[in-house]
């Protein structure tokens, strides 16, 4: 697969290894395939690493945001301005500052899982020792950029959600209004149908 940053290019092959390496729990078809629909929609379909806030409408904007656009027209002055966007949109949550200090846009989000905001980036640091708060553009290097994601993954116990199959409870956790749920199931169905075709093979997928 291709990761995409802001400007560089690089590659990266995601295999079953690298992911129980970083979240060994990952070891089932249904795990993994949850894990899978919510990286391929976040990344979209591992392309980016970034998140993406170009908006040319202020009706997506509105739609997308309504707390921060309560109507289409107070959203008329954020549209094809990522970075105005971002420093407003997350000012004053997820442990960011206000919208002057344009911590927003420094700890949007990245990595495979798109980790947002200062607090985030501050936990992900101490359990890992990988200085992302300084340098947040680490989180847009392949490797990190799935250490991110199985981190987020593994302190939300997502695992837990997946094997009750709670599909939409776990999307809340990583995308609270649960953008682009559809996808995201046709994504981890389709990987299920791989997975167990693996598995049927004896390739090292565990039992559901």
């Amino acid at each position: 697969m291709d990761i995409v940053g802001d400007a560089v290019q690089r590659r990266l092959v995601l295999t079953e290894d690298l992911l129980r390496a970083t979240v060994p729990s990952l070891n089932t078809v249904r795990r993994l395939a949850a894990f899978l629909e919510q990286v391929i929609v976040e990344s979209t379909s591992f392309s980016r690493v970034t998140e993406g806030l170009y908006y040319s409408s202020a009706e997506r904007l509105h739609a997308v945001f309504p707390s921060k656009f309560p109507t289409v027209k107070s959203a008329e002055g954020y549209t094809k301005n990522p970075e105005k966007l971002a420093n407003h949109v997350y000012a004053n949550k997820l442990g960011n500052g206000d919208e002057a200090g344009e911590e927003g846009w420094k700890y949007r989000g990245r990595g495979l899982i798109q980790l947002t905001g200062k607090a985030n980036y501050e936990a992900f640091q101490k359990a890992t020792g990988i200085d992302v708060v300084t340098s947040p553009e680490l989180l847009e290097q392949p490797g990190y950029a799935v250490y991110s994601a199985t981190w987020f993954w593994h302190s939300r116990v997502l695992n837990g959600l997946a094997d009750s199959q709670s599909y939409l409870a776990l999307t809340k956790r990583i995308n609270a209004p649960a953008l682009h749920f559809s996808e995201r199931e046709a994504a981890r169905k389709h990987a299920e149908k791989i997975l167990e075709r693996a598995q049927l093979y004896g390739l090292g997928v565990a039992t559901p």
